[in-house]
């Protein structure tokens, strides 16, 4: 456990070590509060480190809402995410930003609004994948499955399809 006197070393594997406790627990028990738990502490440590961990537990923080359908807390990580995104003004953050924001409102029931977020993703050449979620999904793939999901809901099943066989070739 991370003290006033543990380094920045000790902190940062700290912190990776409850992520992945969190995200091991989601994926062999399901999300149970242990798995909440345990990314939650790794997100407190993490705040007070560098960007980068900060961003990789609010990541983490963000599928443990999704797992949980707590899409309020989705948001409000995304939100976050963002935040830290455009103060580091990394370019592959950013895109990443996009995509938590896209999912987070078609969760919402807002389509239109997700649909745009997850089109501006996918115009972006593919990031290396420094600020990647624990979900472990291609991300470029999730978007055009956003897309065509909206399309669909919005009334538009030709749209959806081609955007479905788009990336299929």
């Amino acid at each position: 456990r991370v003290t006033a006197d543990s380094s920045p070393h000790a902190a940062e594997i700290e912190v990776k070590l409850r992520l992945a406790l969190g995200i091991m627990i989601l994926h062999t028990v399901g999300p149970i509060p242990a798995m909440t738990d345990a990314i939650a502490g790794g997100l407190r440590v993490a705040e007070k480190l560098g960007p980068a961990l900060h961003m990789q537990a609010i990541g983490a923080m963000w599928v443990d809402g999704i797992a949980r359908a707590d899409y309020r807390a989705v948001q409000d990580m995304a939100d976050r995410f963002t935040t830290l995104a455009t103060v580091t003004g990394d370019p592959a953050a950013l895109v990443v930003a996009d995509r938590m924001n896209g999912s987070a409102l078609h969760f919402h029931g807002r389509l239109v609004e997700g649909r745009r977020y997850a089109e501006r993703v996918l115009v972006v050449p593919a990031p290396r994948l420094v600020y990647s979620t624990p979900l472990q999904i291609d991300g470029r793939i999730s978007m055009l499955t956003l897309v065509a999901r909206s399309q669909w809901l919005e009334g538009f099943p030709e749209a959806a399809a081609r955007t479905a066989q788009s990336k299929l070739k």
